[in-house]
C-alpha cells in the first residue's frame, strides 16, 4: 500500500517553537548560546523564554538552544532541577549515515514514518541545519519522579533510530536542541521546525516503546 503523503504545518518561528515544545506546562525554560567557544546559560520564566526566543530570531543570533523539559522556579539546568516531563526527543545525525546523506530531510522523515507505521506521529520534525530532530511532546505532563520510565521510552526510541544516524549520546532529560530560525554557524543554515502531528500521551509512547 502507498504511504500517503504527509501535511506538514507552516514552519515554526522561535516563539512558535516554544509554544508547541512547552504548551502543558507554566514551569521556567534554559535558553542556552553558544559563542566563541563559550557556553552562556540563562533560566527564564516560559513568558520571558517566549520573548527572548523572538529577540533571537529577530538580532539572528546564532547557536541558540533551547531545553526539552522544563526547570524548578529558581534552579538551573539540570536532571535533578526538572518541574516534571514534556517531551522525548531524538537526534538524527543523517548525514553520519551513507545511504541518507544528502537526502532531502522530508524523505528521511517519511521514510521512517513508512518503516515503523505504529511508532506514535511526532509532534515536531526539524532540519537542525545539519541534521534533524524529532520531537514528541506530551498532551500532558508527568512528574520529575516519572524519570525512569521516561529514560526507557527515550533510550528505546533512540535505539530503534539508529539506522537513521540516531546519536547515542543525545538521551539525556535536561538536554536543550536548536531553537527554531536561529542560525546554524556549522553551515551557515536556520534551524526550522514544522508541527507535523499532535501531542501524544506519554502512555502511548510507552506501550510502543
Amino acid at each position: 500500500m502507498k504511504t500517503a503523503a504527509l501535511q506538514y504545518h507552516l514552519n515554526l518561528g522561535a516563539a512558535d517553537h516554544l509554544q508547541v515544545l512547552h504548551h502543558a506546562h507554566e514551569s521556567n525554560l534554559a535558553i542556552v548560546i553558544s559563542s566563541a567557544n563559550c557556553w552562556h546559560e540563562r533560566v527564564y520564566t516560559k513568558r520571558e523564554a517566549i520573548l527572548k526566543a523572538e529577540q533571537l530570531e529577530a538580532s539572528r543570533v546564532p547557536d541558540c538552544y533551547t531545553v526539552q523539559n522544563p526547570i524548578k522556579r529558581g534552579k538551573t539546568r539540570a536532571w535533578s532541577n526538572l518541574s516534571c516531563l514534556a517531551n522525548c526527543f531524538v537526534d538524527l545525525d543523517t548525514y553520519n549515515v551513507p545511504e541518507l546523506a544528502g537526502m532531502d530531510k522530508h524523505d528521511i522523515l517519511q521514510r521512517i514514518i513508512a518503516d515503523h507505521p505504529d511508532m506514535p506521529r511526532p509532534t515536531m520534525f526539524a532540519d537542525s541545519g545539519r541534521g534533524m530532530y524529532l520531537v514528541w511532546t506530551f498532551k500532558t505532563t508527568k512528574p520529575a519522579t516519572f524519570k525512569p520510565a521516561w529514560q526507557v521510552i527515550e533510550n528505546n526510541l533512540v535505539e530503534l533510530l539508529l539506522p537513521y544516524g540516531a546519536d547515542p549520546k543525545c538521551r539525556d532529560v535536561a538536554r536543550v536542541l536548536r531553537l527554531s530560525a536561529t542560525e546554524n554557524s556549522k553551515t551557515l543554515t536556520l534551524a526550522n521546525y514544522e508541527q507535523i502531528g499532535e501531542p501524544v500521551r506519554f502512555e502511548d509512547l510507552q506501550r510502543f516503546s
